[in-house]
C-alpha cells in the first residue's frame, strides 16, 4: 500500500500483515484476528484445531 501511496488499501490489523488464507470459515480466527493485541497474529488465538478437528465438538464451518 505504501509502494501505490495509499495505505487504506493495505489489508492489515494494527499495522500487521493478514495471513495469506482466508478465515470466512473458520469464524474463531476471523474474531482473532480483529480482537489480538498484536494484530492479524495467526499465532495468538490459534482456534482452527477445535473449528476443524472438533473439539470439544465438530460443526459446519460455514453455517
Amino acid at each position: 500500500a505504501k509502494a501505490f501511496g495509499d495505505p487504506s488499501i493495505a489489508m492489515s490489523v494494527k499495522g500487521q500483515a493478514i495471513p495469506a488464507y482466508d478465515p470466512r470459515g473458520l469464524k474463531g480466527m476471523g474474531l482473532g484476528f480483529a480482537t489480538s493485541n498484536r494484530g492479524a497474529c495467526h499465532l495468538r488465538g490459534y482456534t482452527p484445531a477445535s473449528e476443524i478437528v472438533g473439539v470439544p465438538e465438530k460443526t459446519d464451518p460455514l453455517a
